[in-house]
């Protein structure tokens, strides 16, 4: 069975109406006590739909609650007022019988276990699927990501760009319905993003997975996404949004097209005054 058809067969998303929304935030605002005395509200009044299937990237300043927003979508954190749901349900609601993949900027992975062993450990932890389709699930995504002939190496054997396609194979193997990726190639050289980013568009389009990711790099947000949305900080918040107006499949050369540089050249205008338009 194919990587897409485990996660349609996992998730049941194929049931759902072709232009449901995977997310649907409304009014959402959160605020943290400091320890000194006082709060803090790191997100305030944000709307944010995302249809399934969408690739949408998160982009703002330090400090704007990019991080904390996909903290409130998997359930992690609660809101302090407003809505957060994932296919019409909470997020605890969802994830009682649903997973989400979160891949985050450290790859994370147990040193001491193979990169086989790193794909299985959290199906293991869960108790999900039996010995025998554990392993076989493995085993296919890291086909997925090109790694099956490394399943046997350490993480510390691997180069950066190869840990984190281990993660993002541990973040799908259990079949999400929705992966939230948190800066995952921050940390990577340029060259290396460049390939990871293609990577990650390729895997994107086989699974079909509705994808959240942040990252503080217009250009990776721009290359990737069907809309980046804007963020400013103090209170975090949503100023503007870029619909991309690209071609799929995603050429490393549309980098240097007019078309993207005009829209990229958008992106920053939105960054440097908060008061643009949404588009």
């Amino acid at each position: 069975m194919g990587a897409a058809h485990q996660f349609v067969a996992a998730t049941g998303v194929k049931l759902l109406p072709e232009r449901e929304l995977a997310i649907d935030i409304r009014g959402l605002s959160k605020t943290f006590s400091l320890p000194a005395g006082g709060n803090w509200t790191a997100l305030q009044g944000i709307d944010l739909q995302v249809e399934r299937g969408k690739f949408l990237s998160l982009v703002g300043p330090s400090g704007c609650g990019k991080s904390t927003m996909l903290r409130l979508i998997s359930g992690l954190l609660s809101p302090t007022s407003g809505t957060v749901n994932v296919f019409g349900q909470s997020p605890e609601q969802f994830r009682s019988k649903n997973r989400m993949g979160f891949v985050f900027q450290d790859a994370t992975l147990l040193p001491w276990r193979t990169v086989l062993g790193n794909v299985l450990f959290p199906m293991e932890i869960l108790g999900v699927y039996t010995r025998k389709e554990r392993l076989e699930r493995a085993e296919a995504y890291l086909e997925l990501v090109r790694l099956h002939e490394f399943r046997k190496s350490y993480p510390a054997q691997l180069s950066g760009g190869m840990r984190q396609r281990v993660s993002i194979a541990r973040a799908l193997a259990d079949s999400p319905a929705i992966l939230l990726m948190d800066e995952p190639f921050g940390a990577l050289d340029e060259i290396t993003r460049q390939d990871m980013q293609e990577e990650l568009l390729r895997i994107w389009a086989e699974t079909g997975i509705t994808t959240i990711f942040v990252t503080h790099s217009l250009s990776e947000a721009l290359f990737l996404s069907d809309e980046v949305a804007v963020m400013q900080a103090r209170p975090g918040r949503i100023t503007g949004s870029v619909v991309a107006d690209l071609p799929r499949p995603r050429e490393p050369s549309l980098r240097l097209k007019p078309n993207f540089v005009e829209q990229l050249m958008r992106l920053e205008a939105m960054l440097r005054d908060p008061d643009q338009q949404k588009s």
